[in-house]
C-alpha cells in the first residue's frame, strides 16, 4: 500500500487488488455468488478533489501502456470495513438514468482483495 500524508489525519492511499463489485447497477443487494469480478485494478482513496477535505473519495484504474483508464464509477463518501483477507469499500455511486432523464444516486460496494506491488511492476517502498 502507497501513502501519501503530511501531518493531516486523512491520506490518499493507492494499492492493487482484485475487485468484484457486490451491488447491482441500481445499487441493489446481491448474493456473493452473484458478485462481478471486474480483475485486479489501482484502488485510489482519498479525499474528493474541490471537497475542502470534508469528504473521502475512492476510485479504480487500470493502466494501460500510454493512458489511466476508469475500472468503474468513483464512490463518494467512503468507508471502508477491513477482513482478514480484504476489504469492503462501501459509498455512493452517481449514474444518469437517460430513460428518466435523471440523475440517481445508490449505495453501491467493492469487496478487494490486495495483490501486492509487483502487479505494477514497482518495487515495494520500504517502512
Amino acid at each position: 500500500m502507497y501513502g501519501i500524508c503530511g501531518s493531516e489525519a486523512v491520506c490518499s492511499y493507492s494499492m492493487w487488488c482484485e475487485v468484484q463489485i457486490c451491488r447491482g447497477p441500481t445499487g441493489e443487494r446481491r448474493k456473493r455468488a452473484d458478485w462481478t469480478s471486474i480483475g485486479r485494478a489501482d484502488l485510489d482513496i482519498g479525499y474528493c478533489s474541490g471537497s475542502g477535505k470534508t469528504s473521502v473519495c475512492a476510485n479504480l484504474w487500470r493502466y494501460d501502456i500510454d493512458r489511466k483508464l476508469q475500472a468503474a464509477y468513483p464512490l463518494f463518501d467512503v468507508k471502508v470495513h477491513t477482513y482478514d483477507a480484504g476489504m469492503l469499500v462501501i459509498g455512493f455511486a452517481i449514474a444518469a438514468d437517460v430513460a428518466a432523464h435523471v440523475t440517481r444516486e445508490y449505495r453501491q460496494a467493492w469487496y478487494c482483495v490486495p495483490t501486492g506491488a509487483e502487479a505494477k511492476g514497482r518495487a515495494a517502498k520500504p517502512g
